[in-house]
């Protein structure tokens, strides 16, 4: 019983051997080659197996036990050496990967990015407490509800203005009381988070939207002078959500951005002669240069180089690492992170999401079974991105357009009359479609528009893609 038992082990420790050789020392093919070279592999070790077991016995018979079992503990420590040198293949390999991010100045493990700041420095109970104190529950809930991100009726206004006429100055004090002196939105313990990567705590940012979305219906019932504070706030609340180095925080940062962008142009649209102040135009042109996709895609990929170690502990965990399928399985997904945490523009974004779809299709279901489980493409969420990016040059643009007519008399005929002396040259680029922006005469003022990502002038929302001034 002892020497069947033994068998079978080999058996499975041979074709374990056989599949993970396979996948590291041949070039990548088909799953149903990989899988049909395996079982031929197996099939043959187990054919040896049945004769050793033979032998066993026939030298049993005849006085020579042990020689079967001999010929067993050959096979299986033969298997055991060539898992080991898989192992060390694939953690060669994905170190050097490790050494590759720390070379381009990213982070190759959580806990490099640990802060060790006074608990004063962080906003997260401050905004839960204001949160709690606008009673969400009531009829602003409704509304909010009922009208999107927008809260706005047909003409532009606000709707039940007695509820935001209440309302506006609570939410106004409440959030300037609790950004004020704030740099961080939650405390996170990044060292921690670097043992356990799969579960790293997430903040409550479901109030920031909320409170960014209060202050855009706020900011259409308020002279421009008082209207801009608000998109000054919604920044505020952008950044800290943006302070959270995870991939979700960075695209809550983003819209809430492109929020208060939108803002400003609601503000523009309803002041025609106003023209973006300096600080927020400071803060647009920012938004511009930075690319936040990108830098939670870095958070993401020290989390898959954090991971090896985490799955290593407990027998099944310790099991897969030293037999080296974490370590490559964890090398296919970071590698395709690493890519994508490179991107620069929407064509790199597009190549980049394909060649992801088309690497995973090609990996084998063994020992890739958790690289095509775990691993989405990333380059989609690089439209919110640039988007977000056109919507500020859209601002941008709109103020230069009513600065150029406070200097000439007139809007422009045409972009090109802004750049250079008005706008920068750049400011001009869809960067989303990768044309120019649209520019139309309508009613007195104009309509300036983007293509988006598919030409229809409408962004990934379905909205339309446009800022229009009268």
């Amino acid at each position: 019983m002892i020497m069947t038992f033994a068998a079978i082990f080999a058996a499975v420790l041979s074709c374990e051997a056989a599949f993970l050789a396979l996948s590291t020392f041949l070039p990548l093919s088909p799953g149903s080659l990989n899988l049909a070279a395996g079982v031929v592999l197996g099939a043959l070790a187990a054919f040896a197996l049945v004769k050793s077991l033979r032998l066993h016995r026939r030298f049993r018979a005849g006085g020579q036990a042990g020689t079967g079992a001999a010929l067993v503990a050959l096979l299986a420590a033969a298997s055991l050496c060539v898992v080991l040198a898989v192992k060390a293949v694939w953690h060669g390999r994905l170190e050097s990967l490790r050494l590759e991010v720390a070379a381009r100045g990213w982070p190759t493990s959580l806990a490099e990015f640990q802060e060790d700041l006074p608990d004063a420095s962080y906003a997260q109970s401050a905004l839960e407490q204001a949160a709690a104190k606008l009673d969400l529950a009531g009829p602003v809930k409704k509304d909010l509800q009922a009208w999107g991100g927008d809260l706005l009726d047909s003409a532009g206004g606000p709707k039940a203005g007695g509820t935001w006429g209440r309302l506006c100055p609570t939410v106004d004090g409440l959030v300037d009381k609790a950004c004020q002196g704030r740099t961080r939105l939650a405390k996170t313990d990044y060292v921690a988070a670097a043992k356990d990567p799969l579960n790293m705590p997430l903040p409550k940012m479901a109030q920031l939207p909320t409170a960014a979305r209060l202050l855009r219906a706020c900011a259409s019932r308020q002279p421009a002078a008082r209207a801009w504070a608000q998109v000054d706030r919604q920044w505020r609340l952008a950044a800290l959500a943006g302070t959270h180095r995870s991939l979700i925080a960075q695209l809550v940062a983003v819209d809430m951005e492109t929020l208060g962008v939108k803002t400003a142009l609601d503000i523009l649209q309803r002041q025609p002669r106003a023209v973006l102040p300096d600080r927020l135009a400071r803060a647009f042109r920012q938004r511009l240069g930075r690319n936040r996709v990108s830098e939670g895609l870095r958070a993401e990929l020290a989390m898959h180089l954090d991971i090896p170690a985490s799955l290593g502990r407990g027998w099944a965990g310790g099991a897969l690492a030293w037999s080296g399928v974490i370590d490559l399985n964890v090398l296919a997904t970071a590698r395709m992170v690493a890519r994508d945490a490179a991107v620069q523009t929407m064509s790199e974004a597009r190549a980049a999401q394909q060649l992801c779809d088309a690497e995973l299709q090609a990996l084998p279901s063994w020992p890739y079974f958790l690289a095509r489980v775990a691993m989405p493409s990333f380059g989609q969420l690089y439209v919110r991105e640039f988007e977000g990016r056109d919507w500020a040059r859209l601002a941008l643009l709109s103020s230069a357009a009513a600065r150029f007519r406070a200097a000439r008399g007139r809007w422009p005929a045409a972009l090109a009359e802004l750049a250079p002396r008005f706008c920068e040259p750049g400011d001009l680029r869809d960067e989303t479609a990768g044309t120019g922006f649209v520019l139309r005469a309508k009613g007195g003022g104009f309509e300036l528009c983007a293509g988006g990502l598919k030409g229809d002038g409408k962004d990934f929302r379905g909205a339309e893609f446009c800022a229009r001034v009268k």
